[in-house]
């Protein structure tokens, strides 16, 4: 068969890569869908249901933080293989929980081992792949993430619906553990398939917050940008369906729609990083996604405002690439674990203290009061960046 451009990227270690990140993700993104059947299960309030949601989203955050800083400490390559077999462990457990107690502790724990994969996983990649292809190998990477999050209600939702939501939780663990094997040989044997040979680990380096002034900017930009537009989709549909009056299923549909443009978007990120540079790539992703949403807001709901929601969807995840091969390449070999943590837990973190709190603010003022002020910050945001662009 004659080599096409993706025939590299099918070849070890890219393809266990992919899988371990669609098997990791896929665990976490049940509990969402899943939650109306756990729900009526244990008979659970509102309160008891959104702190369960809480209690993985929260537990997860904060131990990014502390996982990336152990693992530029050991061995990352093992410290994948804990992320991923303890994610799918605690998945399985959480299918034979008997009371409420167990379930709490079990998603605690999933939490807890689920702050490993992201801040560890991607800092390997210097090992494998050159600068020149650094950006497209964690696009193909954040396509994994990606695809378990889009299969989590479609599966979940199949089993749930014909054998429980217990055994959602036992069999969609099994994709987790069958990576472990291949994880682990991947460990003990990476000289076989290593293209770039690792920095050198040096205690000469600078700290961390000296380290990234070179990229503080963009940086900013980037976790800023998703706190926003993070905190409008996740009310994209109740604002649909007050303003619009469109059916609850149908929205949800929508969004869907905007993770499918996702996927595109790392693809395109990535291969845009490698051909005009990281900061580029985040800088475009940035200047045309307020605008993007703020034209979302702003449309009659029609085939252009569907069209809008998936180029968002493309261009929000064009920066997921471009920042996390940034980091990879600025900062110290032993630091960038660190790092990826520190970034992982403000932008996503920080959108699960905010959304809340926006919550409050529309049972106040309304949604379409408070969506609107974040659609003007974000275009705010865009305008100054595209202001900045040259000073990056």
């Amino acid at each position: 068969m004659k080599p096409t451009w993706l025939s590299p990227w099918l070849k070890r270690p890219m393809p266990l890569f992919v899988y371990s990140h669609f098997a990791h993700d896929l665990a976490p993104a049940l509990l969402v869908p899943m939650l109306p059947f756990i729900r009526a299960y244990f008979g659970l309030s509102y309160f008891q249901s959104g702190m369960l949601i809480s209690t993985y989203s929260i537990t997860s955050g904060f131990s990014q933080l502390f996982m990336g800083w152990i693992a530029d400490r050991v061995d990352r390559r093992y410290m994948v293989v804990i992320g991923v077999g303890g994610v799918g462990a605690f998945t399985f457990l959480v299918g034979l929980t008997q009371n409420l107690t167990e379930l709490f502790i079990f998603f605690l724990g999933m939490g807890i081992l689920a702050g490993i994969y992201h801040p560890t996983a991607t800092s390997i990649f210097p090992r494998y792949f050159t600068p020149d292809r650094r950006g497209r190998a964690i696009s193909f990477h954040l396509i994994g993430g990606s695809a378990g999050f889009m299969m989590a209600p479609l599966l979940g939702g199949l089993i749930a619906a014909t054998a429980g939501w217990r055994s959602t939780y036992i069999l969609l663990a099994i994709p987790a553990m069958l990576a472990i094997p291949f994880l682990v040989r991947e460990a003990r044997h990476p000289e076989t398939s290593v293209n770039a040979a690792p920095v050198p680990v040096t205690t000469a380096t600078p700290s961390v917050m000296r380290a990234m002034r070179p990229i503080l900017f963009v940086f900013t930009l980037a976790v800023v940008i998703q706190l926003l537009v993070g905190s409008v989709v996740s009310f994209l549909p109740v604002y649909w369906v007050d303003k619009h009056g469109i059916a609850p299923a149908a929205a949800a549909s929508l969004i869907g729609l905007e993770r499918g443009g996702r996927v595109l978007g790392s693809l395109l990120g990535g291969a845009a990083s490698d051909r005009w540079g990281q900061k580029q790539g985040i800088l475009i992703s940035v200047i045309s996604a307020g605008p993007l949403i703020l034209l979302i807001i702003l449309l009659p709901f029609n085939g252009l405002l569907i069209a809008a929601l998936a180029l968002f969807g493309v261009v929000v995840a064009m920066r997921q690439p471009a920042i996390q091969s940034l980091i990879v390449d600025t900062i110290p070999e032993h630091r960038t674990s660190t790092l990826l943590g520190i970034y992982f837990f403000l932008a996503l973190e920080g959108r699960s203290l905010l959304v809340p709190l926006l919550g409050y603010l529309m049972d106040i003022f309304t949604v379409s009061t408070v969506i609107w002020y974040l659609a003007v910050a974000a275009s705010a945001l865009s305008v100054l960046s595209f202001g900045l662009r040259k000073k990056a």
